[in-house]
């Protein structure tokens, strides 16, 4: 079996971590990054020698350091001496996989979802998210009055024509969890400090960058489409997926997917159990 790294960001739910932590760890090595703002803390995890734990960035929703702490957990991951796949998750994430299943699911490529940027979203979407100035890292847009201020503070500064030049490589979009190779781990982290930086103040710079980074690269031919995760959108959701129940357990262990998004400790109850009962 190959070596695999799971890359976790994480600010509540221990029993679900330690769930993962539990099943997972004697198979694959586990990084961890905790919002600090977050009461969680690495004496609440079940920890093993194989398990990092770090609490560096403030994470708000939709804002920059979530993407930051990914990378920080890449170079944590590379410097231990690296890894064939690595595989972003949360600690609201379930493994749907068993741990001899991930080599032949990875196949030796990267797995993202993605498409072109105009094709997923409106030119005014991207025009909002990716070409305003967004403050989400200061703005706490869980909180009524951080968000109402964020995107006041955004209104102002387009109507003063204050905005960010486009981004100069096409943009792709697709979804933050994905799990990648080693050659595309080593490319993201020595080639792009520059779209890093250009994204610092965006809104949800992570759902471009290794799309973005990976499409334009030499290594765009070994980037599959699936993300190998069962993630369900319904359309009356407000934008969020739903928490995974007993109903999609069949999908979940159909073969297809290494993880499942979203767990939630209570809607999500039966099916962890069933999951438990099967060996998942």
């Amino acid at each position: 079996m190959k070596k695999h790294a799971f890359l976790m960001t994480a600010y509540c739910c221990p029993h679900l971590i330690n769930r993962t932590l539990d099943k997972y760890s004697p198979y694959f090595d586990i990084y961890i990054h905790i919002d600090r703002k977050s009461a969680l803390a690495a004496e609440d995890l079940h920890l093993s020698d194989n398990v990092t734990v770090i609490k560096e960035l403030n994470v708000n929703w939709g804002g920059y350091n979530h993407l930051r702490a990914f990378l920080r957990l890449m170079e944590l991951a590379q410097k231990n001496g690296g890894y064939d796949y690595y595989h972003l998750i949360t600690g609201q994430d379930c493994v749907a996989a068993k741990p001899e299943m991930f080599d032949s699911l990875m196949g030796g490529k990267s797995h993202l979802s993605f498409g072109p940027a105009s094709e997923v979203w409106s030119e005014h979407t991207i025009a909002q998210r990716y070409e305003s100035y967004r403050f989400t890292d200061f703005f706490n847009h869980k909180k009524s009055f951080d968000f109402r201020c964020d995107r006041k503070l955004t209104k102002i500064l387009n109507r003063l024509g204050i905005r960010q030049s486009p981004i100069k490589e096409p943009l792709y979009a697709g979804n933050t969890y994905c799990s990648l190779t080693d050659e595309a781990v080593a490319y993201i982290l020595q080639n792009g400090r520059e779209l890093s930086k250009r994204l610092k103040y965006t809104h949800i710079p992570e759902e471009v960058y290794f799309q973005t980074l990976l499409l334009n690269s030499p290594l765009r031919d070994r980037v599959d489409s699936q993300c190998l995760r069962l993630i369900i959108w319904p359309v009356d959701n407000e934008g969020k997926p739903k928490e995974l129940d007993e109903s999609d357990y069949a999908e979940l262990t159909s073969g297809k997917y290494l993880f499942g998004r979203k767990i939630d400790p209570v809607k999500s109850a039966a099916l962890l159990k069933m999951l438990d009962e099967a060996g998942f």
